[in-house]
């Protein structure tokens, strides 16, 4: 078993990677390079939201981002979790209960309970309101 703890990879980050010209690219690059040795965990929605934002970017890039997210999905350091109907449930109950006064979204709000139901504290983003879930914002660190 991996002795370093989880971590969960948002969409942020992934686009970050991607972009050349993102304002993240050099804190996800150099986050990548920390955190090669810990399972990373992502889930159908933060593949959506990459997938409709690099669409943007023209057709090589939509070959280059479903090559990503292919190889993402089945790399054995990686798990992409599934939205079922319970996991979708539990994240509306946040967006309209713990979290109705921010602006988290419902994808954040599945993400939070991914990450309690795995005990993962550490996520790959840059949204500082993930630290009102108790989890730890990583890529402001790397600014």
């Amino acid at each position: 078993m991996n002795e370093y703890p989880p971590v969960f990879v948002d969409s942020v980050h992934l686009i970050a990677l991607f972009v050349e010209r993102d304002q993240w690219r050099s804190a996800s690059l150099a986050a990548a390079r920390d955190i090669q040795d810990r399972h990373r965990y992502a889930s159908d929605g933060i593949i959506q939201e990459f997938l409709a934002h690099v669409s943007r970017h023209g057709a090589g890039a939509r070959v280059e981002a479903a090559r990503l997210v292919r190889d993402l999905r089945r790399d054995r350091t990686a798990t992409v979790i599934r939205h079922s109907d319970r996991l979708i449930e539990h994240g509306l109950g946040l967006y309209d209960g713990e979290f109705r006064f921010t602006s988290l979204s419902l994808q954040d709000c599945i993400t939070i309970q991914i990450m309690r139901d795995r005990d993962i504290t550490d996520i790959l983003t840059a949204d500082q309101e993930f630290a009102l879930a108790g989890m730890t914002p990583l890529l402001r660190r790397y600014i």
